[in-house]
């Protein structure tokens, strides 16, 4: 919803339609001095008078009172971004001016996703967690329930099952989605497949290079599951972080993905600690700190490289775009906070754990 502009609004319609104030009064019925009360905001029209004049400058009355219930994409990503930045100073006043948007836009369902979006990674810093991801919810069911943007419901939907996970509802998540793996949709290579019969390689290259890159972040997310799961089992865990490390290596992971390298590397050292390879842990701390302070935790932007060399339009078309969904503290505070593991105290005493420790602690105060 964009600042209502009356008086002004009248000013332009009345002199596109070539009108002068005595006309549009003779029109409407009232004085010219009401008409330019109105055009000063010193006065409103009538509300029952709104229709007449919108009726009269052929518009409807939302674009006579300058009102648009939709925000462009833009300014919702401008929207969460401030939000999130707030959420990481002061959460209950940053929630608060949310609630005051989601109702200002309760009709611009992809902004509300967004707000979905916002609380659930934010929740954890609230006390009563629970209420932030039940909000969260109700937005997602308001999508599925009035939009009628399919790619968006589904999104919703997804969004609702992770939302589920975080208030720790597993039979809700079976219920909804089975309790068996289903092929992955090819629904982009088949467009991709579309666009290179239309001769359009552009946008087929675009297409499959973003779909490797989904997969590729996909499967190295779902070995480090695996890798938690089976922690009891060193030889498979082995035999697991070989492959992600072999994977990240020829894709230059690193390079591509702030976040999953650094997932890696924590997890890799958390397996390492547990089963006592000392020296092999601190590498992954180092690793780890290393990914750290060498980027930009203000402007987390996600990119390709020469065999990505398609996706950057593909990024930037994503909800976020390429931004981080949290704001540079939060992040800052939340790579500090994961070297307080459990599994990793014994590494506390290692003096290049300290270093490392002291070095994360330096960019948390920049």
């Amino acid at each position: 919803m964009n600042e209502l502009n009356l008086g002004k609004n009248i000013v332009y319609y009345r002199r596109k339609n070539k009108l002068t104030q005595d006309q549009l009064a003779e029109y409407i019925g009232v004085s010219k001095s009401s008409v330019s009360k109105w055009e000063n905001n010193f006065t409103f029209p009538d509300i029952t008078l709104l229709p007449q004049l919108a009726a009269l400058f052929n518009i409807s009355v939302d674009e006579l009172m300058g009102y648009s219930p939709q925000l462009t994409k833009e300014r919702i990503e401008s929207l969460y971004k401030n939000l999130a930045v707030e959420m990481g100073q002061n959460p209950m006043s940053a929630y608060e001016h949310s609630q005051q948007l989601i109702k200002q836009y309760y009709s611009c369902f992809e902004f509300l996703y967004y707000m979905s979006v916002l609380y659930v990674n934010h929740y954890m810093l609230f006390e009563n967690k629970d209420d932030i991801a039940n909000d969260a919810l109700s937005l997602c069911k308001r999508i599925e329930n009035e939009s009628h943007q399919p790619s968006l419901i589904k999104d919703a939907i997804s969004l609702e099952l992770t939302i589920l996970l975080v208030l720790q509802k597993p039979y809700d998540i079976l219920d909804t989605l089975g309790e068996t793996a289903r092929p992955i949709s090819q629904d982009s290579e088949m467009i991709a497949a579309a666009f290179q019969m239309l001769g359009n390689v552009e946008k087929a290259n675009e297409i499959y290079q973003s779909n490797i890159y989904q997969h590729l972040l996909m499967t190295i997310q779902d070995s480090i599951s695996l890798l938690n799961v089976n922690m009891d089992k060193r030889e498979y865990c082995e035999e697991i972080l070989n492959r992600v490390f072999q994977i990240m290596d020829i894709f230059h992971i690193e390079q591509l993905h702030f976040n999953i390298s650094a997932v890696v590397y924590l997890n890799a050292a958390i397996f390492y600690t547990t089963y006592k390879n000392i020296e092999q842990a601190l590498t992954m701390i180092e690793k780890y700190t290393h990914l750290l302070l060498t980027t930009d935790l203000h402007s987390l932007n996600l990119h390709g490289d020469d065999f990505f060399k398609d996706i950057d339009h593909w990024l930037n078309d994503l909800m976020l775009g390429t931004h981080a969904p949290r704001g540079p503290q939060l992040i800052k505070e939340s790579v500090i906070n994961a070297l307080s593991h459990p599994a990793l105290t014994k590494l506390q005493n290692e003096k290049r754990f300290q270093i490392c420790l002291n070095q994360l602690k330096n960019i948390k105060e920049d």
